[in-house]
């Protein structure tokens, strides 16, 4: 694999898959074998990363969550219900809105218990809210039924333009690697490319990333071969891409029937070109904005 250490004149990156959506399991207001509400006593919610692993503990609604910005959250709500005299964590049905700091974070996909919360920024001071209304007629305290989630957001994007930290910088790396060369940044010799990244921001990435995809489409890692039924393997390919490189949590069916411009991008991958298209995808305010980027261009 190329690395600018090596004297390419492009890193080599690739964007890690974007994390998966977990499938939350239903909330009932009742369960199969009562005829009564579940009675709750407590309202808490979880944290996990893009990788679907919970980030630190389960946390009541009034203690505040730290985020980073450019990330990508998923919050789901649950409870301590009493059932048969024991109590028992179950999910709770809920909508969910942006409470305060509506410049920076937007909420993305959501389930019966879960939304997805995008960082974009650490504006004012640096904290925004979940609000969440309960959906489902539990038996439980009034003052449980909505709420609001705090969070703290780390990074601000107004001192250092176009600069990413350490942390996003290997995470950018890492998601590089998977969406456009398929393939782990753990797995390859990296560090170069992550440092061009820390040092260039915005400009690095595009650079690594074109290098990426100048290799996959040589190597015949790009757009399919085929000139008819091409469609179904360059869904995948593309879907991988937005899912890895723009932080979108549908599936390709989902993308194909909702997204204009996913189709119109399947079908550029097909007339122009793997590095045609990667380099329109990374040169979206979409990518900029998913991965802090909120600078002038340099």
């Amino acid at each position: 694999m190329r690395s600018i250490a090596r004297g390419i004149g492009v890193s080599t990156l690739c964007v890690a898959a974007w994390f998966a959506v977990a499938s939350a399991s239903p909330a009932s207001g009742m369960r199969d074998d009562d005829s009564e509400r579940t009675r709750i006593i407590a309202v808490q919610y979880k944290v996990f990363d893009r990788s679907g692993h919970q980030r630190g503990n389960t946390a009541g609604v009034g203690e505040s969550a730290a985020v980073r910005v450019g990330e990508t959250v998923r919050i789901e709500l649950v409870g301590t219900a009493i059932i048969n005299g024991i109590g028992e964590e179950v999910p709770i049905d809920a909508d969910f809105n942006v409470a305060a700091g509506r410049g920076n974070i937007q909420l993305g996909n959501a389930g019966d218990n879960w939304v997805n919360v995008a960082v974009r920024s650490a504006d004012g001071d640096g904290t925004a809210q979940v609000g969440f209304s309960v959906t489902t007629d539990y038996d439980m305290h009034g003052r449980n039924t909505s709420g609001r989630i705090t969070l703290e957001i780390e990074g601000s994007g107004g001192s250092r333009d176009d600069d990413s930290s350490d942390s996003s910088a290997e995470d950018l790396t890492d998601a590089l690697y998977r969406s456009i060369a398929n393939t782990r940044a753990a797995d390859q010799d990296v560090e170069a490319d992550v440092e061009h990244i820390r040092e260039n921001g915005y400009r690095g990435a595009v650079e690594v990333a074109a290098s990426l995809a100048e290799e996959a489409e040589s190597d015949g890692r790009g757009r399919s071969e085929r000139e008819r039924g091409y469609e179904a393997e360059d869904i995948r390919r593309v879907g991988s891409l937005y899912r890895g490189l723009l932080k979108r949590q549908q599936s390709d069916q989902e993308l194909w029937n909702e997204d204009r411009g996913f189709v119109n991008n399947v079908r550029a991958l097909h007339e122009h070109g793997f590095e045609s298209l990667v380099q329109t995808i990374v040169g979206s305010q979409e990518f900029r904005e998913a991965w802090g980027f909120t600078g002038r261009r340099r």
